[in-house]
């Protein structure tokens, strides 16, 4: 993170309505906040993991629904479940709260908000 912190913008402006926040006390525990006010963030990173639903749930799952359903999973099962040969995988979400549709407007030129797009998906994971 701190690699990656190093080049994306050190401040970002919030114009209007163009981007929405998130309260930090609604987040979960172990989030990579990158841009934050006292009280919210625009931008954060989020690790999330699902394994695949065992027993009863599952089978009635799979009987009916025709799939294994997935159901939410920590960072740490995931590696206990895959160490046993357990289907557990986790990704990465990454929020930017800019309003690049309704928002952006071509004519003006790059915005700072576009570097943290570009800088973002040049890491493998921030």
């Amino acid at each position: 993170l701190a690699k990656a912190s190093h080049e994306l913008p050190s401040e970002l402006p919030q114009s209007g309505l163009a981007v929405t926040s998130v309260e930090l006390d609604s987040l979960p525990r172990h989030t990579d906040v990158l841009y934050a006010s006292d009280t919210s963030s625009p931008m954060f990173e989020i690790t999330f993991c699902e394994k695949v639903q065992r027993g009863l749930r599952g089978h009635w799952c799979s009987v009916h629904a025709g799939h294994a359903c997935q159901e939410d999973a920590t960072p740490g099962q995931c590696k206990r479940l895959n160490a046993e040969g357990e289907a557990c995988s986790c990704g990465t979400i990454l929020y930017d709260g800019f309003d690049f549709i309704d928002s952006h407007k071509t004519w003006i030129g790059a915005s700072v908000w576009d570097d943290t797009v570009r800088d973002a998906v040049k890491f493998p994971k921030l």
